[in-house]
C-alpha cells in the first residue's frame, strides 16, 4: 500500500473574480489576493508544482462565500457573485 499524503487548507474565494468572469477566464489568475496584492497567480484552480523529487497537486478551492447576516444590508449583493465551491476528491492508486 502506497502512503498518500493529503493536506486540506483554506481557500482564497476564487481570487474574488465574480462567477461570470470566472468562467471566461481558463487560467489560475485571480483579480485580489489575500494580501490585497493585484492579479495573483495560483488564486484558483488546479496547480501542479515541482519541489525536490515530488511532484505536488494543489486544488485551490473558492470556498463558500457569504455575507455575515449582520452585515450591512448593502454588502449582501457580495452573495449572488460568488458562488460556493465545494470540491470532492477521489483518491486512487495509478495503474502501473
Amino acid at each position: 500500500m502506497k502512503l498518500i499524503n493529503l493536506i486540506l487548507a483554506g481557500h482564497i474565494h476564487n481570487g474574488m473574480l465574480p462567477n461570470f468572469i470566472s468562467k471566461m477566464l481558463p487560467n489560475n489568475i485571480g483579480l485580489i489576493a489575500p494580501n490585497k496584492s493585484l492579479f495573483p497567480d495560483n488564486a484558483r484552480g488546479i496547480v501542479t508544482k515541482q519541489i525536490d523529487d515530488h511532484e505536488i497537486v494543489m486544488i485551490i478551492n473558492g470556498g463558500v462565500t457569504k455575507i455575515q447576516e449582520t452585515a450591512p444590508k448593502i454588502l449582501h449583493f457580495a452573495d449572488n457573485l460568488y458562488n460556493p465551491q465545494i470540491d470532492y476528491i477521489k483518491i486512487k492508486e495509478a495503474k502501473k
